[in-house]
């Protein structure tokens, strides 16, 4: 159906508000979470639950997958699956993810890499009201507290 729809549109100029049609679809299964579940400890050995917190170095599975793990940080955010998601355009060191729905009045932004760069930070404007999620041992310290003034931070 897509095909057709784009062989018929070929060739043609686009109308106001044609080229904001959506002509997919996406499928969503129920599946394991990306959060690693926590294993209660009943011992009493301080050392081997030590052992345990250092062992757990971030809270997500092995291998996880960063568009799945976006799906699951909007919904537990309160963002339902048919928000809009648009990749953010001019951040040449991370990759920036804006999430918008029209129940919320602020945005989510989500970055999944392994570090938000500074140049990233300097670029990034955010309203008060606007949740950042991006991995804990993404920021450096002085940097959460200084994204905690502009936003409201969620770290992973």
């Amino acid at each position: 159906m897509i095909e057709k729809i784009n062989a018929e549109r070929a060739g043609q100029l686009p109308l106001d508000g044609d080229n904001q049609q959506d002509l997919g679809f996406r499928v969503f299964r129920y599946a394991h979470s990306h959060y690693a579940p926590w294993e209660d400890y009943v011992g009493e050995d301080v050392e081997e639950l030590t052992q345990k917190f250092s062992a757990l170095q971030t809270p997500l599975v092995d291998n996880w997958n960063p568009d799945n793990l976006l799906y699951e940080v909007m919904l537990l955010n309160g963002f339902p699956l048919d928000s809009r998601i648009v990749h953010l355009e001019g951040y040449s060191q991370n990759i920036m993810c804006k999430v918008t729905s029209d129940f919320h009045a602020h945005a989510l932004y989500i970055c999944l890499d392994s570090r938000v760069h500074e140049a990233t930070l300097e670029e990034f404007t955010l309203d008060r009201e606007d949740l950042f999620v991006c991995l804990d041992s993404a920021l450096i310290d002085e940097n959460k507290f200084r994204l905690r003034d502009r936003c409201q931070l969620r770290v992973i």
